[in-house]
């Protein structure tokens, strides 16, 4: 295989243009009332593995932070599943987000009370990751919907 997937996204996910090269798909999540923003789910594959699988979940980890500072690294939940035959890595971490934005990545802006839930999907051509970030209250809005798009992931 050359590690092609096949996903179906759910109701009320607004299907968006990749807003990098590195991103295969983008969907925009809407936000609930009261949160400063959508949610946002970026679907990215690298040919050969994109740094290994543990090495992008504890990087994802490492964006977040408690909110005394101090790192999310043992409230982050990583558990296992499979879709159609296929293993997923699932990560769930709340905190305090510091996302990267602009020209390579050097803007860092601090977003507090967010939630991430991310998955790994591992395929003989490489591995795709699956990463959905946004306000916490979004982000349980639409979790149920994250769990169902994953069962659809299929090569």
């Amino acid at each position: 295989m050359d590690g092609a997937l096949k996903f179906t996204a759910p109701a009320g996910w607004v299907s968006e243009t990749p807003s990098s090269a590195m991103r295969k798909a983008q969907y925009r999540l809407p936000r609930v009332e009261g949160d400063p923003e959508d949610g946002e789910l970026g679907v990215f594959y690298f040919r050969g593995g994109g740094g290994g699988v543990q090495a992008n979940i504890d990087r994802w980890i490492s964006q977040f932070s408690k909110a005394d500072g101090s790192p999310a690294t043992d409230i982050a939940k990583v558990t296992k599943r499979q879709s159609h035959g296929m293993p997923l890595t699932i990560v769930e971490v709340s905190g305090t987000y510091m996302s990267a934005m602009g020209p390579m990545l050097a803007e860092k802006k601090t977003k507090p009370n967010f939630r991430m839930l991310a998955a790994v999907a591992e395929v003989s051509g490489g591995a795709w990751f699956f990463k959905l970030t946004g306000p916490s209250k979004t982000i349980d809005q639409w979790e149920k919907s994250f769990y169902a798009f994953l069962d659809t992931i299929q090569e």
